[in-house]
C-alpha cells in the first residue's frame, strides 16, 4: 500500500500546493485588500460578532464531539446568527438542534481524493453562493487532514475573522494541507495526543467562552423514538458495531459469532446492528449464529432513529465509527475494538488518546504492537493489527460492566 508520506504522493502534493493551493491563497488575499479587510490576525472583537459559519465536512463521529461546543456558543452569542456547514449524509443528526439557525448541507463530491483534487471549483462556487460576506466569524473546526476543500470554503467567505488548525496539527496534513495556513486569520493551538474534545474546546477558548467541560449532545424527535419503539421489548439488547469507514478497524466477523455463543448462556440477549444500505449483508452474515436474537436495522431506518435505537442498547461492543460515538453520547458503556497499537503514535488519527468514546465505563480493548509492515498505527486495507484483539479479551470486558465491576470512577480503561 502507498503511503502519504510516501515520495510520489509528496510529488503529487507538491505540485497540488504550487499549481492550486498558492494561487487559490494569492488570490484570496487579493480579494481581502480588495474589500478592506486585514490580511493580519487582529484582536477579536466579540461585539463585532453577529454571524458565525461553522464549518464540519467530516464524518457522523466527528460531528458528534464537536457538538459539545454548540450550546456555550449559543450561550455566549444568543443573538447572532450560527449556521452550520455540514457533510450532507451527517447532516439530520443537528436538524434539531436548538442552538443553530439553520443547518446547510454540503454534498460530497465523491471519494476524499477525488473530492481534494477536483474540489476546489465546486468549493469556490459553493462559497460565492452561501459564505461569500454574510458571516464576521467562520471556523473550519477540523483539526486533522482536509480532504473535502473546507479551508477553502472558510478562505472565499472574506469574513474579518476566518479561524482553522494550523497544517502542523498532523503529519499527513502538513503534505496534503501545505500552503493552507494562509486561508486563515487566525490559527487555533495545537496540543499533541489530546482527545478531539479538548482540541475541540480551542474554539471557546479563542473566543473566551466560558468552557465548563461541555458534553456531546443528540437531538433526536418524539418520531425518531417511535420509529424504534418496538425494540424496547428486545432487552436485554447489545448492539454490535461491527462496520467502520475503514476495513482495518473492524474486528472480524467470526470473532463477533465466537464472541455471541459465549454470551448466549448468561441471558438471553438480543444483538443490534445498525448503518448504511451497504452494511446489511455483512449484518446478515451473522444471521446463522444469532437466527432471530439479531436484530439488523442496517439501512432500514433514518440516521436519527438508529441513534434512537441505540438509546435502547445496554452496551455497545465493536470498532471505532459513528455509532460508537453516538451510543457514548447516549450514555451508554462501550467496549471499543480497536486497531492502533498500544506502542504506537498516540496523536495518530486511529488513536483512541484522540478518539476514545466520551462515557462511564468505556474499555478500549488494543493490539499490543503494530504487526509488519504497520509501524505507528494500522496502515492495511483489511483487518490486520486489530486481530491480535481475542474473542476471550472482549468476553471478559463485557462480563466485567455486565457485572458492573469497573471501576465507577473509571472513565477510560485501555488493555493490550
Amino acid at each position: 500500500m502507498l503511503r502519504i508520506q510516501s515520495a510520489p504522493f509528496r510529488l503529487l502534493f507538491g505540485c497540488y500546493f504550487l499549481l492550486v493551493t498558492w494561487p487559490l491563497s494569492a488570490a484570496c488575499r487579493v480579494l481581502r485588500l480588495a474589500v478592506g479587510l486585514p490580511l493580519r490576525p487582529q484582536p477579536v472583537d466579540r461585539s463585532a460578532i453577529h454571524s458565525i459559519a461553522l464549518i464540519r465536512l467530516d464524518e457522523m463521529g466527528d460531528f458528534v464531539i464537536f457538538s459539545s461546543i454548540l450550546r456555550p456558543l449559543r450561550q455566549a452569542f444568543p443573538q447572532a446568527r450560527i449556521v452550520l456547514f455540514m457533510t450532507a449524509w451527517v447532516a439530520p443528526l443537528a436538524e434539531l438542534c436548538p442552538y443553530v439557525d439553520e443547518i446547510v448541507p454540503v454534498p460530497s463530491q465523491g471519494s476524499k481524493l477525488r473530492s481534494f483534487l477536483r474540489g476546489p471549483f465546486h468549493a469556490l462556487r459553493f462559497a460565492a453562493a452561501r459564505l461569500t460576506g454574510h458571516f464576521d466569524l467562520v471556523v473550519n473546526a477540523r483539526g486533522d487532514r482536509d480532504t473535502r476543500n473546507a479551508g477553502l470554503l472558510a478562505a472565499f467567505s472574506l469574513a474579518p475573522y476566518v479561524v482553522g488548525f494550523p497544517a502542523s496539527a498532523e503529519p499527513v496534513k502538513t503534505i496534503m494541507n501545505r500552503g493552507h495556513d494562509r486561508f486563515y486569520t487566525h490559527l487555533l493551538p495545537v496540543r499533541a495526543a489530546v482527545h478531539e474534545i479538548e482540541r475541540t474546546r480551542e474554539i471557546l477558548r479563542f473566543l473566551n467562552v466560558p468552557d465548563p467541560y461541555p458534553a456531546p449532545e443528540l437531538w433526536l424527535s418524539d418520531s425518531d423514538r417511535a420509529e424504534a419503539l418496538d425494540l424496547s421489548r428486545c432487552h436485554p439488547l447489545i448492539c454490535l458495531g461491527i462496520h467502520s469507514g475503514l476495513d482495518r478497524r473492524r474486528w472480524p466477523l467470526e470473532r463477533y459469532q465466537e464472541l455471541v455463543r459465549l454470551l448466549a448462556p448468561i441471558a438471553d440477549f438480543k444483538f443490534l446492528v445498525v448503518g448504511s444500505p451497504h452494511d446489511y449483508p455483512a449484518g446478515e452474515l451473522l444471521r446463522p449464529a444469532l437466527g432471530p436474537a439479531l436484530l439488523n436495522l442496517a439501512g432500514k431506518t433514518s440516521l436519527r432513529a438508529s441513534a434512537a435505537a441505540i438509546d435502547h442498547c445496554s452496551l455497545y461492543i465493536g470498532s471505532d465509527s459513528g455509532p460508537m460515538h453516538l451510543a457514548a453520547a447516549l450514555g451508554k458503556p462501550v467496549i471499543e475494538i480497536s486497531c492502533h497499537p498500544a506502542t504506537g503514535d498516540p496523536a495518530h488519527f486511529q488513536s483512541p488518546r484522540r478518539f476514545a468514546p466520551l462515557t462511564n465505563p468505556a474499555i478500549v480493548l488494543a493490539p499490543q504492537f503494530a504487526l509488519p509492515p504497520c509501524r505507528e498505527s494500522c496502515e492495511q486495507d483489511q483487518s490486520h493489527c486489530i486481530r491480535q484483539v481475542t474473542v476471550g479479551q472482549v468476553f471478559t470486558a463485557v462480563t466485567r460492566v455486565l457485572n458492573q465491576s469497573v471501576l465507577s470512577g473509571e472513565a477510560i480503561a485501555y488493555q493490550s
